[in-house]
């Protein structure tokens, strides 16, 4: 190929944007059906780079065109170039962030991308695969599943070997994505409303920014919710809430209004997002608050309100596992029991005896603490 100047490989690089955002493909999906990375691909379209002649051709391929519509000129550009800011304007790529063309490919698309995600991870967790499985058996990058469970427009020809492999048909699939679908109506069912599935929380910032946004949960209409987790980690196994799972949370102000033993998703300084249950130790000095797991193995984590925001209260829970057959539950509890917080050891009490007897805990853990500062070669500081 002879050598190619800075304002052919603008243009170049000019088609190949046009054409991946007609097809609502973003830079990731198309670095992984042809083998690069993403910042490969937004080298070509900037015009800093300029593909390699195989990898032009793949290219032309994926985006199933002739070769000639990347490499000829257009007939516009048999003109003659232009001068002073007309030139700078024209040869100069509207700068667009990677989040505003995700939001116009999803806005132009005639599919709901956001609810082809959840179908598709809801059926990736439900056979108990990885992104890196799945990825494998579909033949591309881990990054273009990953993207694509968070809502990433794909080409239909990779949709279509992700349903083969998980099960789904494409056409039922795309006909229940369709943006124009009228709701089913269903005589005697409960209404229902979507809400963001967040991978993590950013504490501060609006429900409609958040980043970490992987899919939809469903949840009825009449259910006071903002947004659901995914549960990442075995904290909360005692509470039967393993990874994968969704929480449906509802949003709170103040931790501080939140009632004792609730279950909480909190933000803490470091930036993790976390699902553990609150508590209150009373305390003449003032009542202190924890963070507690449902898993032994996990210690209580003081809750700094300097720092710490409680970010929301759980409302529902929702599984993506396969039910187990009672035969095999039956084993697996025989094998392994379940941590003991599923067993309520004050069953049976009053109230007023239940609040005597966790008074009583409190102090004795307090006491506990004050006793082991108080030894020889502690390190905790007075």
């Amino acid at each position: 190929m002879r050598k190619v100047t800075p304002q052919q490989r603008k243009r170049i690089g000019r088609r190949i944007r046009r054409l991946r955002e007609q097809r609502g493909w973003s830079q990731t999906a198309v670095a992984g059906m042809l083998g690069v990375q993403q910042r490969t691909i937004s080298n070509y379209e900037c015009g800093n780079r300029l593909p390699a002649v195989p990898l032009m051709h793949r290219l032309a391929e994926i985006l199933n065109v002739p070769i000639t519509d990347l490499t000829s000129p257009e007939p516009w550009e048999d003109e003659p170039p232009l001068e002073g800011d007309e030139a700078t304007e024209a040869e100069e790529p509207t700068v667009e962030t990677a989040e505003a063309k995700r939001r116009r490919a999803l806005t132009t698309s005639p599919w709901n991308w956001l609810s082809i995600a959840t179908a598709v991870r809801s059926q990736r967790l439900w056979r108990r695969w990885t992104t890196a499985k799945l990825a494998e058996r579909v033949g591309v990058d881990v990054a273009v599943v990953e993207a694509m469970e968070s809502g990433d427009p794909v080409p239909l020809d990779l949709l279509r070997r992700v349903a083969d492999e998980l099960g789904l048909g494409l056409a039922s699939l795309l006909a229940t994505a369709r943006k124009d679908r009228e709701p089913a109506v269903v005589e005697g069912g409960v209404p229902v409303r979507s809400v963001p599935v967040l991978g993590r929380v950013v504490a501060g910032v609006p429900m409609e920014a958040q980043p970490d946004k992987i899919g939809m949960a469903w949840v009825p209409s009449a259910l006071r919710a903002d947004f659901a987790l995914e549960v990442r980690g075995d904290s909360m196994i005692g509470a039967h809430i393993f990874p994968g799972d969704w929480v449906i949370v509802r949003k709170v102000d103040a931790w501080q209004d939140v009632e004792d033993g609730r279950m909480v998703v909190a933000a803490t300084n470091g930036g993790e997002t976390t699902l553990k249950y609150l508590i209150r130790e009373p305390d003449p000095a003032g009542d202190r608050w924890w963070l507690r797991a449902a898993n032994p193995a996990y210690p209580d984590r003081p809750l700094d309100p300097e720092q710490d925001r409680v970010l929301g209260v759980v409302v529902q829970i929702q599984s993506t596992r396969p039910p187990e057959s009672p035969a095999v539950a039956a084993s697996r509890a025989a094998i392994a029991p379940l941590p003991a917080q599923d067993l309520d050891p004050l069953e049976g009490l009053t109230p007023e005896q239940r609040a005597a007897v966790l008074a009583l805990i409190a102090q004795l853990r307090s006491a506990n603490r004050d006793h082991e500062k108080k030894q020889p070669g502690s390190d905790e500081v007075d």
